[in-house]
């Protein structure tokens, strides 16, 4: 068979085309379509990175609350008075009172309460009974310390009554001149009894 040159370049021409053609289809085709898999794939890929970098974001910023959080719990913990040895209180109203010139004697305040307060009480509290005497910028100066100290503390009644030579003071009192008696009462909450 002899064929005309324009047919064998029409036969070239067609056998060029057909094996273009299978190449696209066998090579290129699954090649393009394992590409836009291994696209999709890394795609999720960078999503779920996405994701997992945000939750460690929310769980760095967690364990940072947390110790904050931390810090304040201790601090609140720290502040309750202890039941069983109310030492550290007394030894805090002392100091506050030599610091700021109070003679005071401290005692135990008993108070009655009906049953419906006991039940609705949070906390576990004492209470106790401050009387001193001193200035009034002194006591001024040792409210505001025991108020703003690291105990959780209540001030139930305050007095301050001007001394007069006809009062009665305790022997461990000298009086002060132009000085006031200071009676106060503190609710001090405390950790409950173990």
């Amino acid at each position: 068979m002899n064929f005309s040159p324009q047919l064998q370049i029409k036969i070239s021409f067609l056998v060029f085309i057909a094996f273009i053609l299978l190449m696209i289809i066998f090579v290129f085709l699954p090649l393009i379509s394992g590409l836009k898999a291994k696209a999709i794939d890394l795609n999720k890929k960078a999503v779920d990175f996405a994701k997992i970098e945000k939750e460690i974001k929310a769980l760095e910023t967690f364990e940072q609350l947390k110790q904050e959080k931390d810090e304040i719990l201790t601090a609140l913990e720290n502040s309750f008075l202890n039941f069983s040895a109310p030492v550290a209180f007394f030894e805090f109203l002392e100091q506050r009172a030599i610091i700021n010139r109070l003679q005071i004697d401290i005692l135990p305040h008993l108070v009655d309460k009906s049953p419906l307060e006991k039940e609705d009480s949070t906390f576990a509290s004492l209470n106790f009974r401050v009387t001193g005497v001193c200035l009034f910028e002194d006591c001024q100066r040792f409210i505001q310390e025991i108020e703003r100290g690291p105990y959780l503390l209540e001030t139930e009644s305050l007095s301050l009554q001007k001394l007069t030579e006809k009062m009665i003071l305790p022997e461990s009192f000298s009086p002060i001149k132009n000085g006031l008696l200071l009676e106060a009462v503190f609710k001090v909450f405390a950790k409950e009894k173990k």
